[in-house]
């Protein structure tokens, strides 16, 4: 052992001591997530996505790629390729859940979750300690809305932002940084093919920032390994969808540009406050990537045509950054050092070492508490969903052609125990109705219209009103808020 090494060593022993008692607390603070999680379970998915990822889980659980094959029928969220349905979503996420499905314990899939929350957590105090700030800040990781929400969802967000974070901590810990954060963002990219947005800028920023004798190799080493994500995606586009780039779709554009970023900025400053140029603040050595795990993406985002709303603007602000998720653990390690390098560092001069250590710890167990407040408006959400799904399985016989809005058609989506297979068809396409007049005459029994509204209020839309115009339909009493319930007798009856 060098000397350099030793006293790295010696350094690191120390910085253990000195944070001993901060990661017991942050530990006190994972425990009491899991104990949340637990409590408020997750019944069912709610998101069309997760059901898209969790019937990928299901065909491959089959050993087919194709719903044909796996002897599922027509499944959702598939799209046909020659001749064969086959889930189109990437595949990171489903081979987190397949371990769950194969060993016969479904239910269990969603606290994959947790895990990979409670390890984002983990991995970002780690880099925080080894940036010389307390593990503590790591609650901000812990207790984030976004990321504490979506960890109750089967989603390929939360572990590209676990391999992205990743990246960061071998850049600030590995001996070959450029390897090992390539191998990290190839895992991301097969989560969540935006994450790979930031690979060329790491690179630039291993060239800029690391020793001249290791920059060209550990440059080279971060392109190999990053592009080894591409090339896996790339592939298994290749082999399932016949085209290397996937089903892909041109959404991006110039005229979301300035909307977006209008409202990726505040949600970005408001959450955790100021947060938004933290990256650029930051006064240690890791400034340059954070900035190139950060902005790249936040850049991306700016032009796509989308980002999730909820019913007000607080809840937009959590739910509208779930694409930004990749980057947010992230950007949360660098608001932490530049809160540790600013505000706290005088507030120990001032108050002292442990009057500040008891106020981060008594800080995390309030921002706990939002979680607990969360997690119980998410678990009334999901539940709401199983009521709807619930009722409509005793009203609607199975087998029934039913025409429906997405709200309601992906609670039908994952196949299951109690889960009646309808004929579903798509009621509208962003707006506008769809015409299913061909279906419906040659239909010989009774078929449905059913739309569950996203708020508590069901209003007859145009959409509806078109079908309700044009046949004579017979409303049906429900007990669910929200949903709305129409029956068409068959010809004769």
């Amino acid at each position: 052992m060098n000397s350099s090494e030793h006293t790295a060593d010696c350094s690191n022993s120390v910085s253990a001591r000195r944070w001993a008692g901060h990661w017991v607390a942050l530990i006190v603070l994972v425990a009491g997530y899991v104990a949340l999680f637990a409590y408020f379970y997750p019944p069912m998915y709610g998101i069309e996505d997760e059901a898209g990822f969790i019937n990928q889980a299901l065909i491959w659980s089959k050993g087919c790629v194709s719903t044909e094959c796996a002897g599922l029928g027509d499944l959702y969220d598939t799209i046909s390729v020659n001749g064969y349905h086959v889930e189109w979503r990437n595949p990171g996420r489903s081979l987190l859940v397949l371990p769950f499905l194969v060993s016969g314990m479904p239910d269990a899939m969603f606290a994959s979750g947790a895990i990979i929350h409670v390890t984002i957590c983990l991995i970002g105090a780690l880099v925080i300690t080894r940036l010389g700030a307390s593990p503590l800040y790591a609650s901000l990781l812990l207790c984030h809305p976004t990321l504490a929400i979506y960890s109750r969802t089967i989603m390929g967000d939360a572990p590209a932002a676990m391999f992205v974070l990743l990246a960061l901590y071998a850049i600030v810990r590995a001996r070959r940084p450029g390897l090992w954060a390539g191998v990290a963002l190839a895992c991301a990219t097969v989560m969540r093919l935006h994450s790979v947005v930031a690979l060329p800028f790491v690179v630039a920023a291993l060239i800029h920032g690391l020793p001249r004798e290791k920059r060209l190799r550990e440059a080279i080493s971060c392109s190999v390994a990053g592009a080894a994500g591409i090339l896996v995606m790339s592939s298994y586009n290749l082999a399932i969808f016949d085209s290397l780039a996937g089903p892909i779709s041109p959404n991006f554009s110039s005229e979301f540009a300035i909307g977006n970023l209008m409202f990726y900025g505040a949600a970005l400053a408001s959450i955790w406050p100021i947060m938004l140029l933290a990256p650029l603040a930051v006064r240690s050595s890791v400034r340059w990537y954070v900035i190139a795990l950060c902005f790249p993406l936040l850049a991306l985002l700016c032009f796509y045509y989308w980002y999730d709303k909820g019913p007000t603007i607080p809840e937009t602000l959590v739910l509208g950054q779930r694409l930004l998720q990749p980057a947010i653990p992230v950007w949360i390690v660098a608001y932490a050092m530049v809160v540790n390098d600013t505000l706290v560092a005088r507030l120990r001069v001032v108050a002292g070492t442990r009057f500040v250590s008891i106020g981060m710890a008594v800080i995390g167990v309030f921002l706990l508490f939002g979680v607990a407040i969360g997690f119980r408006e998410h678990q009334v959400h999901l539940q709401r969903f199983v009521d709807v799904r619930h009722e409509l399985s005793g009203i609607i016989p199975e087998g029934s052609l039913v025409i429906g809005n997405g709200t309601l058609m992906k609670l039908f989506g994952v196949p299951g125990k109690g889960v009646p297979v309808y004929r579903w068809e798509y009621l509208d396409y962003f707006g506008m109705p769809l015409d299913h007049s061909d279906e419906i005459a040659d239909e010989p029994r009774d078929w449905f219209l059913a739309v569950l509204a996203k708020g508590d209020d069901a209003t007859s839309t145009a959409v509806v009103s078109a079908y309700t115009d044009r046949y004579p339909m017979t409303r049906l009493p429900t007990r669910s808020p929200g949903l709305v319930l129409y029956r068409v007798a068959a010809p004769g009856s």
